[in-house]
């Protein structure tokens, strides 16, 4: 019984590496993580590779005279490798509102994604309230004799 196969001995081994972006999608979420902008200017429509800069404006930055409060984004992209496989990174970024600490510095990267700009936060969103639980009344474990 001969078993010889081509992968390297990975039977689940897959390129994940694209070469071609055919859709990305923004979600960007509350301190409650209730989505509050779906930006879907890249879902369809698109063939980007390696190099290829995109934006991406947060919900803050609009101009509709209502205070939101971002607590972090999703991002999702979907491509294809040198197979024409798909692949897909998905990722998500949560905010702390502080604006003395940076999320991403230029240059650093996550997944197929590397950050290149970033714009400051508004001073109205700096050290917003972070909306958490109550705590419970009760423990959630006791100690056994």
């Amino acid at each position: 019984n001969n078993n010889n196969n081509n992968n390297n001995g990975d039977s689940n081994s897959q390129d994940t590496v694209p070469i071609s972006i055919y859709s990305i999608q923004f979600l960007e979420v509350d301190t409650s993580f209730n989505v509050i902008n779906q930006d879907s200017a890249y879902v369809r429509d698109i063939d980007f590779s390696s190099g290829t800069v995109f934006n991406y404006t947060s919900v803050s930055s609009s101009s509709s005279g209502k205070m939101v409060v971002p607590g972090g984004m999703n991002m999702v992209l979907r491509g294809v490798n040198s197979k024409g496989e798909p692949v897909r990174n998905v990722f998500t970024i949560t905010y702390t509102n502080d604006c003395d600490v940076s999320t991403f510095g230029r240059g650093e990267s996550i997944g197929w994604v590397t950050f290149d700009n970033f714009q400051p936060a508004s001073a109205e969103t700096c050290n917003a309230p972070i909306v958490t639980l109550a705590p419970t009344t009760r423990p959630s474990s006791a100690s056994t004799p």
